[in-house]
């Protein structure tokens, strides 16, 4: 990916994504279909961590930064990402747990 590709995606990311995370995790509910009535924090913490992930991974290199450093935020990147895939399996294994509190 080339710097401006990269500071696009970033940028997009940043204005459009990011806000309606915080806000979803301060309790706003979205208006779109989700399957149980509790509010989406956990789901929204999964995409947190999948855009802090990117972002791990994008900004050294975008900034031009020492290999070293790279190297750094690459690692914190993969634990980021592995940090939303186990809280989207945690999202996903309530989701009985929800619908028979409903029933």
């Amino acid at each position: 990916m080339n710097t401006t590709a990269g500071c696009v995606v970033l940028g997009i990311g940043t204005v459009l994504v990011l806000p309606l995370i915080l806000a979803t995790l301060l309790g706003w509910e979205p208006p779109l279909p989700h399957r149980d009535t509790d509010p989406p924090r956990l789901l929204a913490s999964v995409a947190l961590a999948a855009y802090a992930a990117a972002f791990a991974e994008a900004a050294p290199r975008l900034a031009g930064a020492s290999k070293s450093v790279v190297t750094a935020c690459s690692r914190i990147a993969l634990l980021l990402a592995l940090l939303a895939v186990a809280l989207g399996i945690a999202y996903e294994r309530t989701a009985p747990l929800r619908d028979r509190r409903r029933d």
